[in-house]
């Protein structure tokens, strides 16, 4: 590949759809290839941005699912744990109010 130069978002898209048939690691795909991974990371994260709808923040709070929580006289040392999939752990003790569960979750305005 050319060095210092600008890619158009086609030869970027051809190039990831080529490494994705190759069966070969980013890395081992840049080597191969020429490419500095890091520029080639960044279009895999570009592309992939921009391909992915936008959702607005109220979509977000629809796709919560409902919870049903024991009551605290069944199990007394309980916690609420809200788990995220960037590792992100929000955790409450039993009986929290709800506003403060929802501030630190985000939807302080719902």
């Amino acid at each position: 590949m050319r060095k210092n130069q600008k890619y158009t978002q086609a030869e970027m898209q051809a190039s990831i759809t080529k490494w994705r048939e190759s069966g070969l690691t980013q890395h081992g795909y840049c080597n191969q290839e020429q490419i500095s991974t890091s520029t080639f990371s960044y279009w895999v994260r570009k592309l992939s941005r921009e391909q992915m709808p936008e959702r607005s923040s109220r979509e977000v709070v629809q796709s919560f699912i409902p919870v049903e929580l024991p009551k605290p006289e069944v199990l007394p040392v309980w916690q609420i744990e809200i788990g995220y999939p960037d590792g992100v752990q929000v955790r409450c003790a039993a009986g929290t109010d709800i506003s403060i569960i929802k501030a630190l979750i985000g939807l302080s305005n719902v």
